[in-house]
Parts: structure tokens; C-alpha cells; sequence
């Protein structure tokens, strides 16, 4: 039953960045047929069946979460302010968009290095043409309605000066991939099991998983820039100046 798991946890890894944010207004994707590297394809295929802006959504909503519950003053100024949260999410929007789609784009070489020492050119082709079917969008559908990555923020917010270990962000990807494949039908879960035994590219990705958690948590970790800090503090600050009007 949880053979597809791993293979779909692992590939997972690669569909988010940073705090697993996407830019606002991400560059069409070129069609699948232009691609020239196999392994650039398998990402652009997984990328294809993500919904940016929902997954956008769904951090941010971890990241006000664990701001309430790791923070006291969050909390009581929250109670005090019903709301604040909210607009705060809305202010930093477009800051950790612009982070998340730097880090992605400076760890992809890192992420198709991994695929090409895994996967052969034929096995890359398949797992994209897998993640481009109708029961690989739906699983990627699953994981972007499930995707919260609680562990991962509450270990960033309560520690801030502390990396964020590979095993914290493994052990929100593996729920995510659970939760996931538990929201298929027992139909498509059969034949995602079927799929899974007749394709070993896809259970060759199990093997890559400790690697792509490795880079993930290293995305975790990238700091922000100076002026994504400077963006960042400004941010909170008009946040915090308006409790005063």
C-alpha cells in the first residue's frame, strides 16, 4: 500500500523552495516537448501540477500559525487585534515570494544533479510522464490541499538561530505524502500501487530521498538577503506602527 510514498514524497521535495513559497507571477512553462534535459523535464512536469498560489496560501497560514503559538506577543497582540495576522500574511506576501523563487532558482542545478546521478535519461522521462498524467496532477492536487509544513516552521520560529534539521523537514514531507495518497480513492490508490510496481524510475526516487531532504533543508536554511531583510523589517514595522493608530 505505501510503496507510491516515497517515490512521491521525494519528488515533492523538489516542487517548493525556501519556505516553500512560488513568485507571484511565475514564467509560462515551456512545453514538455522543448525540453531539452530529461531531468530538468521531471522538475518542470512536478512544477506543471503544483498550484503556486494555493501553495503560497498554505505557508503562509503555517507561518501565522506558528508566529500564534511559538510567540507569545504574537498571540496577545492578536487577541487584542483580531486581524493582525491577517494583514501582516497580506504585507509579507511579496517578500517571501521574491525569496522562495531565488532560492529555487539557485538550488535547480543542485536538485537535476541528484536526478541525473539516480535516474537514467529513459527512468527521468517516465517519472515525468507519470507526473504529467491525470493521476500524477491529482497527486500533486492532494499534496498542495495538505501542504503544511507545521514541524518545519514551528522548529524555525521557536529556534531562529538554529538550522532547521533534515529531519524535521522529511518528517512534514512524509505526512504530506501520506495525506496525499490517503485522499485518492481505494480505485486510484490500486492503480497508483500498480503503477508504482510496473515503473521502477518511480521507486528509484526513494533511494534519492535522503539527498533531495538534504537540499531541502538547506533551502530552509538559506538566509535572506540584506535587502530581503531590510524588506522584511520594514514589514513588520508598519505592521506594529499601525496597532498604534
Amino acid at each position: 500500500m505505501h510503496k507510491p510514498l516515497h517515490p512521491f514524497a521525494a519528488l515533492l521535495l523538489l516542487a517548493a523552495a525556501g519556505p516553500a513559497l512560488a513568485a507571484d507571477d511565475p514564467p509560462p512553462q515551456a512545453p514538455a516537448a522543448a525540453a531539452a534535459d530529461p531531468y530538468d523535464d521531471v522538475y518542470s512536469a512536478i512544477l506543471e501540477g503544483v498550484d503556486d498560489q494555493a501553495t503560497l496560501d498554505r505557508v503562509l497560514d503555517t507561518i501565522m500559525t506558528a508566529l500564534q503559538r511559538e510567540v507569545p506577543e504574537m498571540a496577545i497582540v492578536e487577541d487584542a487585534r483580531p486581524g493582525f495576522l491577517g494583514e501582516l500574511r497580506t504585507a509579507m506576501r511579496p517578500v517571501m515570494s521574491d525569496y522562495s523563487a531565488r532560492v529555487m532558482a539557485a538550488y535547480r542545478p543542485k536538485v537535476l544533479k541528484v536526478l541525473g546521478e539516480e535516474l537514467t535519461v529513459d527512468e527521468a522521462r517516465q517519472v515525468a510522464a507519470f507526473y504529467r498524467s491525470e493521476l500524477g496532477r491529482k497527486l500533486l492536487g492532494g499534496a498542495v490541499q495538505h501542504f503544511d509544513l507545521d514541524e518545519t516552521m514551528r522548529s524555525a520560529v521557536r529556534n531562529p538561530d538554529a538550522p532547521i534539521e533534515s529531519d524535521t523537514v522529511n518528517a512534514d514531507f512524509k505526512r504530506i505524502g501520506v495525506q496525499a495518497y490517503l485522499a485518492l480513492t481505494p480505485e486510484e490508490r490500486k492503480q497508483l500501487d500498480l503503477i508504482a510496481s510496473q515503473t521502477p524510475a518511480l521507486m528509484k526516487l526513494a533511494a534519492a530521498q535522503p539527498r533531495l531532504t538534504a537540499l531541502r533543508a538547506e533551502m530552509e536554511n538559506e538566509p535572506p538577503t540584506p535587502e530581503e531583510n531590510a524588506r522584511l523589517e520594514a514589514v513588520m514595522t508598519a505592521a506594529f506602527a499601525k496597532l498604534e493608530d
